[in-house]
C-alpha cells in the first residue's frame, strides 16, 4: 500500500477532499486518539494506507475515555461485529453499555438500517 500512497493522496487532493470541522469528532484507529476535523487532510488518509491498526485499543479507549456507547460501522458489510463482541466481552460490558450498528447488512435494506441508527442514538 505504501507504493500507492502518493497517488492516493494526490487523487484525494484533486477531488476536493478538504479539511472541515464537523459536528462529530473522528476517533482514529491508527493513533487511538480523537482526530479533529482540521487535521483530517489527504495526508491523514494516506497515512492510514501504511499504518498498522490497533482496533482493540482504539475501541476500548473511545468507550472508556470519550464516553462513547454506540459504535457505527460505515462499510459494505458488518465486518466488525465479531471483533466488537469480543472486545465488549473482554471489557465486561453489556450490549446496552456498548452497542454496535452496522450501516449495511446483506438481506436488509438501507432504509431499515437507517432506522436502526436512529434507534441506537
Amino acid at each position: 500500500m505504501t507504493s500507492l500512497g502518493e497517488q492516493y493522496q494526490t487523487l484525494l487532493q484533486k477531488h476536493g477532499i478538504s479539511t472541515k470541522v464537523g459536528a462529530c469528532p473522528i476517533f482514529s484507529s491508527i493513533t487511538a486518539e480523537v482526530v479533529h476535523g482540521m487535521k483530517v487532510k489527504a495526508e491523514y488518509w494516506r497515512g492510514i494506507l501504511k499504518s498498522p491498526v490497533d482496533f482493540n485499543e482504539a475501541v476500548q479507549k473511545v468507550v472508556q475515555e470519550a464516553s462513547v456507547n454506540t459504535l457505527v460501522e460505515i462499510g459494505p458489510h458488518s465486518a466488525l461485529s465479531g471483533p466488537i463482541r469480543e472486545i465488549r466481552a473482554r471489557m465486561g460490558l453489556k450490549q446496552s453499555q456498548m452497542s454496535y450498528i452496522p450501516t449495511l447488512i446483506r438481506g436488509r435494506t438501507v432504509l431499515d438500517q437507517c432506522w436502526s441508527l436512529q434507534e441506537g442514538c
